[in-house]
């Protein structure tokens, strides 16, 4: 292993002459999750020819799986890791961390869907998720417990409908008493305005400053000006209190289902951070497909006898930019050890030669290249960056 500093430099030298890192930040500018944008991001060609094919076999499919319209990845999807963390340290998750956690849950809906369908020519697709768990149980409660945006839904279990409705009842009740008291004229009098207005979570009336002192009730605060007083009023004291104490039992309820969630999510967390790494993989291969799609690419073939055969080959980088390059043939028998390019300055020779070494880079990472039928080449992989 003393050679391993020689091969990161030659693989940085390499990834620097054929534009490589320009493609890997591509790919992960296409990605839905951070865990697909790491792997694109460190991409780097396959170590063995079956590898090189397996991944061309996962592209393959999922292009065909994207053009017949089944996107797994349609939006964004945020990782659960950063929630796992903090639960495993005891602390009770945001809403936006069940945010994050529900976008999560949504793709993994999607897989298990895809999963279960058991398309055969998806076959190698599917042995990515050979190991995915459908996580029903923590699907459906984050479903019937939480809304898109972590927040716990009203009626996420039997007690919270019931407190719901008290408290909505409750809240009528004494908007209704307390517009009754602003029609007094006895009141009206005494208030700087005829509304009513909340004040720490309790129904308050606007009363001038100078009747604070003998108008019944509590003062729950003073406008900046000093003029106002809020006041709750006595006859109000006894409906506010018992809305404060079902507002206390609803909070405690909503805690117990967080706890709950959270609880669910410790209890799979190995399945839920595999999932994830699973689905990372799909969307750096559905990256890698809509690469393929959009520089017209075609399936390489990689030969056994040495020889080369381009047909109809372009700049990867090129075609994807929209810049209409000139294609090239090239063909080298087995028995053919040397290419010589001449030309004129601005004739298009340095950019033939890395059209030949990124082509050859992205087939061996499982891209298809802007190339022809019939083109073939020697495998090359992992070699390529040793030179």
């Amino acid at each position: 292993m003393t050679s391993q500093p020689n091969s990161h430099a030659s693989f940085a030298r390499t990834c620097r002459a054929l534009d490589f890192l320009d493609v890997r930040g591509i790919l992960a500018g296409f990605c839905k999750t951070d865990s697909g944008r790491n792997i694109c991001l460190e991409m780097s060609p396959a170590q063995s020819l079956q590898l090189a094919e397996r991944l061309l076999d996962e592209t393959a499919q999922m292009i065909a799986l994207l053009n017949s319209g089944n996107n797994l990845f349609p939006v964004s999807v945020e990782s659960p890791l950063p929630t796992l963390v903090k639960i495993r340290k005891g602390m009770t998750p945001e809403k936006e961390n069940f945010k994050s956690v529900i976008s999560f849950l949504h793709v993994v809906e999607r897989i298990n869907v895809f999963v279960s369908e058991e398309i055969r020519e998806t076959d190698k697709l599917r042995a990515i998720c050979r190991n995915f768990d459908p996580l029903d149980e923590v699907v459906r409660f984050f479903s019937a417990t939480l809304d898109g945006e972590g927040e716990v839904k009203s009626d996420a279990s039997a007690a919270l409908v019931d407190m719901e409705s008290r408290i909505n009842s409750l809240r009528r009740k004494i908007n209704k008493s307390a517009e009754e008291m602003i029609s007094r004229e006895e009141i009206k009098e005494m208030l700087q305005d005829d509304y009513v207005t909340i004040r720490n979570g309790r129904l308050a009336l606007p009363v001038k400053a100078e009747f604070k002192n003998s108008f019944a009730g509590i003062i729950h605060g003073i406008s900046a000006s000093e003029k106002t007083a809020f006041m709750e009023p006595q006859e109000l004291v006894r409906e506010n209190n018992l809305l404060q104490e079902i507002l206390s039992e609803r909070d405690e309820e909503i805690y117990r289902l967080v706890r709950l969630a959270a609880q669910m999510m410790r209890e799979r967390e190995k399945e839920i951070a595999r999932n994830y790494e699973i689905a990372g993989r799909l969307d750096a291969t559905a990256s890698r497909a809509r690469f393929s799609i959009l520089i017209d690419g075609g399936r390489p073939v990689f030969t056994t006898d040495g020889s080369i055969r381009f047909s109809n080959l372009r700049h990867p980088l090129m075609v994807f930019r929209k810049e209409n390059p000139c294609a090239n043939s090239l063909v080298m028998k087995e028995t053919e050890k040397t290419l010589v390019v001449s030309g004129p300055n601005a004739g298009g020779k340095t950019v033939l030669l890395k059209s030949i070494g990124l082509a050859s880079t992205l087939s061996s990472c499982g891209l298809f290249p802007p190339i022809g039928a019939g083109s073939g080449f020697p495998f090359a992989g992992a070699k390529l960056f040793a030179l």
